[in-house]
């Protein structure tokens, strides 16, 4: 069939029945096709055999500026003269389907794409250069969805290996790149990077890229400074500031940003203080910010008594929703510290709480968080859109984005059929259970995964 530029058809031919087609071209005003093992040019309504062989199998064609015809034909290259005859023959170590022949070279795209050159002789070919890589590249700038102050929870890409790989890494302006596993609990993600590495057998699909961030409000701003530095490579700079105006008692946080002269934010940081007043006093601060689930906290919980006379019969206990650290009676000199070192370890965030009970029935109380990144499982369903009565497939991503192994039960149910699977999955990875399935009314499919972590449900309709 010949067409116009839209699609319009002009003209058709009847083939002969008897051969195999395939590949096609068009040329100097003929039509070239590929048909097992010859290749025929049509002119108008006159066909005429190009090239024929008994040893070829012509699997693509492609036909030059100066009129000759390159063949692919089983890992072997096949050039032939603009009158039929064969020019030059030689085979390539890559697995391919196609070719096309471009000024003086000949593409052919394989495991690594390589632009074959004129250079070559009967036997293998010997000269040849990559002309494209297999990679594919996707960047953009967090900073623009992301609020101003915030820690990096945790990212959820959906997306298939098919055979290749797909990386996530932050680029920072200096070219520095670092992965995004790597950025957990900071409070800035510069340049995402997501690269795709595969080839025509091996195709990676990348579909999106969820993030998870807490976001840090801040009550009131009381004082902001600014310094403008130059530091050399491997240089490190320390700021003393002091605040001028007296602060209320009660817990701060001082945030620091860095910017580029452009006013791009390239890292920032956050750390705590309280503010006690002239009265006994209860401080409990975390050593770390985000960490992965299965960390060791050591919290800093202190018992100030800043009078001038000591306190007696003091009672402090300190515990979670399921947990006893402290249950401790005891005294503090005047104008003394008492520390009580605790080591806890969750698998999920947690809130430790802490009283304080002064021997005139006063209680101070105190709560701190533990956030654990993403110390749960998170799952994900893939199904189709929509069934037939047919069979269809459903794919379950299970990530473990915790530090430490978890054992995980799994049960999808959908009408009275229902599967379990229990999977290991080890820190910072993933399980893909494929299920094949089939219904023959709309209905909803339940997936349920649980472990120490708690129990996760997703309802999805099919």
């Amino acid at each position: 069939y010949k067409f116009d530029n839209n699609g319009n058809l002009l003209d058709s031919l009847n083939l002969p029945m008897d051969l195999d087609y395939g590949n096609i071209d068009f040329a100097f005003g003929n039509v070239y096709v590929s048909s097992s093992n010859k290749v025929l040019m049509i002119n108008n309504t006159i066909i005429d055999t190009f090239c024929e062989s008994n040893t070829i199998n012509y699997d693509a064609i492609s036909m030059g500026n100066n009129g000759e015809l390159a063949v692919l034909t089983s890992g072997d290259v096949v050039l032939y003269s603009s009158d039929g005859t064969m020019k030059s023959s030689g085979w390539l170590d890559i697995d391919s389907k196609d070719l096309l022949y471009k000024g003086i070279d000949i593409l052919i795209p394989g495991w690594n794409p390589c632009k074959v050159k004129r250079e070559w002789s009967y036997g293998y070919v010997y000269n040849y250069r990559e002309y494209g890589v297999d990679k594919g590249l996707i960047k953009f700038d967090p900073q623009e969805f992301l609020p101003s102050n915030y820690t990096f929870v945790n990212y959820y890409p959906d997306d298939d290996q098919n055979g290749g790989n797909i990386t996530y890494n932050g680029v920072y302006d200096n070219g520095n790149k670092v992965s995004l596993q790597s950025l957990l609990g900071l409070h800035y993600i510069p340049t995402v990077h997501i690269e795709m590495f595969g080839d025509w057998h091996n195709s990676p699909v990348f579909r999106k890229l969820d993030f998870a961030v807490r976001e840090l409000c801040q009550d009131s701003l009381i004082y902001r400074t600014t310094h403008s530095i130059n530091p050399a490579v491997g240089e490190n700079i320390q700021f003393n500031d002091t605040l001028t105006d007296s602060l209320s008692q009660g817990e701060y946080a001082i945030f620091g940003n860095l910017y580029t002269n452009n006013n791009q934010i390239v890292n920032s940081n956050i750390n705590y203080f309280s503010v006690i007043g002239n009265e006994v006093a209860l401080l409990m601060h975390r050593d770390t910010n985000d960490v992965p689930a299965g960390w060791i906290f050591h919290p800093n919980i202190k018992v100030i008594n800043p009078l001038p006379a000591g306190q007696e019969n003091l009672h402090l206990i300190v515990n979670s929703n399921d947990s006893l650290y402290i249950d401790t009676i005891f005294d503090v000199d005047s104008c003394s510290t008492d520390s009580f070192p605790i080591s806890v370890s969750p698998n999920v965030p947690t809130i430790l709480n802490g009283e304080l009970i002064l021997p005139t029935g006063d209680t101070l109380r105190k709560e701190i968080s533990l956030n654990v990144l993403a110390g749960e499982i998170t799952i994900d369903v893939v199904t189709p859109e929509y069934v037939n009565f047919e069979p269809f497939e459903v794919k379950n991503i299970i990530s473990n984005n915790s530090g430490i192994h978890q054992e995980i039960i799994i049960k999808r149910r959908i009408n009275t059929d229902s599967l379990i699977d229990t999977v290991l999955i080890y820190p910072n990875d993933k399980n893909r259970l494929y299920d094949t399935l089939s219904t023959i009314n709309s209905d909803t499919l339940y997936v349920t995964v649980s472990g120490d972590f708690g129990e996760i449900e997703k309802k999805l309709p099919i």
